[in-house]
């Protein structure tokens, strides 16, 4: 290489690109394709959950992937966007193990303003959206909650897969749950960390330290496996999922 007339070549880069991305399980949604289901499907055949909340239950889709795992978990789902939540009943209706709520879940007890996408309903978020390329032209005032609260208030004593996806939201929701995280009472806690962490100012090294004095490891979900994450640091705001399990 000629470092003094470099020569560009855009093919190459293309596929370095690409490969480097799906080698580090980067900015691929597609539970099919960056791990997600074959992580689930291994979690529920070795840990057979019996509790799960479901924070973000948009339609339904990650409940049916852990009924066609074989899990007969009581699913708690929670989706606040009013229409989102209609079609999420709809779609469980006759699952009488999965229990919908009409909530979010945040660090705090109140009413927020939640930011939608008419086009795309499932990138709804509870942060202030400016300059990104999808438009946030709807918004709807929202009720929120705690996973603490929540679970005092429905005498749940344990959760054992606590999994997110609430567009930049998710480590709100973790430290809305600081109680059982401190009595050992959440298992597993899966999240989606991207882009949208840029307008609610979260890292991945923020997750890391709030919940390694909890005993949490953290993991990240990609194609062939899971990766333990050594410096959080090193991760980018690229959309990917993580995972952390209690030691």
């Amino acid at each position: 290489m000629n470092r003094n007339n470099p020569t560009y070549i855009k093919p190459l880069y293309t596929f370095a690109d690409r490969y480097t991305k799906f080698y580090q399980g980067d900015g691929n949604l597609d539970r099919a394709t960056n791990g997600g289901w074959r992580f689930l499907q291994n979690y529920i055949l070795e840990k057979k959950p019996k509790v799960v909340f479901d924070v973000g239950g948009h339609d339904g889709a990650y409940i049916r992937k852990i009924r066609e795992f074989g899990s007969d978990a009581i699913v708690y789902a929670f989706e606040p966007v009013t229409a989102t939540y209609a079609k999420l009943c709809e779609n469980m209706s006759e699952d009488h193990r999965v229990i919908p709520v009409h909530m979010a879940l945040s660090s705090s007890v109140g009413s927020r303003v939640i930011h939608i996408n008419p086009d795309i309903d499932a990138i709804a978020t509870l942060s202030e959206v400016n300059g990104t390329k999808y438009d946030y032209r709807e918004t709807e005032t929202v009720q929120c909650t705690t996973v603490d609260l929540f679970a005092k208030e429905n005498d749940i004593e344990a959760i054992d897969f606590l999994k997110i996806d609430t567009e930049g939201h998710d480590l709100e929701v973790i430290r809305g749950a600081e109680n059982l995280l401190r009595n050992g009472k959440i298992r597993t806690i899966v999240f989606e960390f991207g882009t949208l962490n840029t307008f609610s100012h979260t890292y991945l090294w923020d997750f890391a330290m709030y919940l390694e004095p909890f005993g949490f490891e953290l993991y990240k979900i990609k194609p062939l496996g899971l990766e333990k994450v050594i410096d959080p640091l090193n991760e980018r705001s690229i959309y990917a999922y993580f995972v952390a399990i209690k030691k």
